[in-house]
């Protein structure tokens, strides 16, 4: 399968109003040896709310996958991510 670089781009809990960082790892760490995250302030609905932004190298299939789940344990109604250029490690 080939891997590619995403970001992910994911707002705060929609019944809380906060981003829950151990929720999104405990997701995160059963699909992946290593991401970075980054905190940012993002918009949705014209509202503002905390965000972090989450660089992983995946397959397409198992980034979707990760993606609804997370939906689902975060309450959200969308995760956007976007294709980046590829992280190498040396």
């Amino acid at each position: 399968m080939k891997t590619t670089t995403y970001k992910l781009y994911i707002g705060s809990n929609n019944t809380t109003g906060q981003v829950d960082l151990d929720l999104i790892e405990l997701t995160l760490n059963k699909y992946f040896q290593g991401y970075t995250i980054e905190s940012a302030d993002g918009y949705w609905n014209g509202t503002r709310e905390k965000t972090v932004l989450i660089t992983l190298t995946s397959d397409l299939n198992q980034l979707q996958q990760v993606i609804s789940e997370l939906k689902e344990v975060l309450q959200q109604e969308a995760i956007a991510y976007q294709k980046i250029s590829d992280l190498h490690f040396i």
